[in-house]
């Protein structure tokens, strides 16, 4: 299952280990090592190389162009501040999946919306 609704779909083993290897499907007690949204507008500068390196591979975030790609099938920082009628379904697929980005709060069914 996807990471768009990893608290629910997840086995506790599955939230265990990406939370352990990756830092992701951590309960929300759980802190990461690095807050990848504070200094973001200066990031070149001001983060250290630990934190650009953690922040890139594991928020998409800090990412110079020297990191190694690590197999992207898309790149999630291109075209983010549009990426709802920007991106395609496939992008947004993957950057949710895989970088926690572009993610709905509750996606709808079968790509139909239902009326409250």
């Amino acid at each position: 299952a996807g990471y768009a609704n990893w608290d629910k779909a997840w086995s506790d083993g599955k939230k265990d280990f990406c939370c352990k290897h990756t830092a992701r499907g951590c309960a929300l007690t759980t802190q990461t090592p690095y807050d990848c949204n504070a200094g973001f507008d200066n990031w070149e500068k001001s983060w250290s190389a630990g934190k650009k390196e953690w922040c890139c591979r594991h928020a998409g975030r800090g990412c110079d162009g020297s990191a190694p790609a690590d197999d992207a099938a898309f790149d999630c920082n291109a075209g983010l501040a549009n990426w709802r009628s920007g991106w395609s379904d496939e992008k947004k697929l993957w950057c949710c999946d895989h970088v926690g980005r572009s993610c709905e709060e509750q996606p709808p069914a079968h790509g139909f919306v239902a009326d409250v």
